[in-house]
């Protein structure tokens, strides 16, 4: 798998958790992950 791809299918499973959970929860879980996710994040809203 090409890493657009990854890419493309990591933003809609942080998509979709920021939408189902509280945003205090949601801050903790990517906190817990590498900066490259929270770039990720920034970049959908």
């Amino acid at each position: 798998m090409e890493y657009k791809e990854t890419g493309t299918g990591v933003r809609a499973v942080l998509t979709t958790l920021r939408e189902l959970i509280d945003d205090e929860v949601f801050d903790h879980v990517l906190a817990q992950l590498p900066g490259e996710f929270q770039e990720m994040v920034e970049t959908t809203t």
